[in-house]
C-alpha cells in the first residue's frame, strides 16, 4: 500500500489528466452551492505526489507531454468535481485556493491504475460504470506497452478477476445504443455482455 498523508494543497500545484469519470457542469454547480452554505469538504480529493518515473509513463498513455507537468507537484487521482468546485470558489474567496487532499506516494503505474479503479467507481462490479473504468485502464495499458495486454496479468494488476475484466472490455465494444440501454437500466448488464460474446455486432461509428 502506498504511504498516505493528508494536507492542504494549492490548486495550482495539482494537474488534471484525462479521467475515467465524466464531470458535468451541473454536478459542479451543485457542489459549489453546497460548499457556499457549509464551507466544508467532508471528503478530501486524492492526489499522487510527484514521481518522475511514473509520471513519464502516465504521459505516454494519456497523450500529454512530460514538460507540461513541470510546474506541478501532484496529479489528481480522484475528486475532479470537488477540485473544479474549489477552482470556482477560489475566484471569490482566497481560502479556496488550497484544497484538502490525501497525498499518495505511488511507485508504479499498476498502483496508479488500481487507485483509479478504487476511487472512481461507486457501485458493485457488474455495472456499466465499472466496465468503462476497467476498459479505460485496459486501453491505457495497451498504449503504454505498445501491444494488447495479457488479460490475466492486467486483471491481477487492478485487482479484478479475469472473467470480470473480459466482460468489461466486451461491454465497451458494444454499440453505443445498446450500452445506453444498460446505463438506463432497461437491459441487464449480464445480458449485454452475453450478446457481446455470442454476436458479431456492427460497431457504432459514434463509439
Amino acid at each position: 500500500m502506498p504511504r498516505i498523508t493528508v494536507k492542504d494543497v494549492p490548486l495550482e500545484k495539482i494537474v488534471l489528466l484525462p479521467q475515467m469519470r465524466a464531470v458535468t457542469e451541473k454536478n459542479v454547480e451543485n457542489l459549489v452551492e453546497n460548499l457556499r452554505e457549509t464551507g466544508t469538504l467532508l471528503s478530501p480529493v486524492i492526489v499522487m505526489e510527484r514521481n518522475d518515473k511514473v509520471w513519464e509513463e502516465l504521459c505516454k498513455i494519456k497523450n500529454c507531454s512530460f514538460q507540461s507537468l513541470a510546474k506541478h507537484d501532484y496529479i489528481l487521482v480522484a475528486g475532479h468535481r470537488r477540485f473544479k468546485a474549489f477552482q470556482t470558489l477560489a475566484k471569490e474567496n482566497k481560502e479556496y485556493e488550497t484544497i484538502p487532499a490525501q497525498a499518495l506516494v505511488i511507485k508504479n503505474v499498476d498502483d496508479f491504475m488500481r487507485w483509479q479503479i478504487t476511487e472512481n467507481t461507486y457501485h458493485p462490479p457488474e455495472t456499466a460504470e465499472m466496465a468503462y473504468a476497467v476498459a479505460t485502464l485496459y486501453f491505457y495499458a495497451e498504449k503504454l506497452y505498445g501491444k494488447t495486454p495479457v488479460l490475466s496479468r492486467f486483471a491481477a494488476s487492478i485487482g479484478c478477476s479475469e472473467d470480470a475484466t473480459r466482460g468489461y472490455v466486451r461491454f465497451v465494444s458494444l454499440p453505443k445504443k445498446l450500452r445506453k440501454l444498460v446505463e438506463d437500466k432497461l437491459l441487464p448488464y449480464g445480458i449485454a455482455v452475453a450478446l457481446a460474446k455470442i454476436c458479431d455486432l456492427p460497431k457504432d461509428k459514434n463509439g
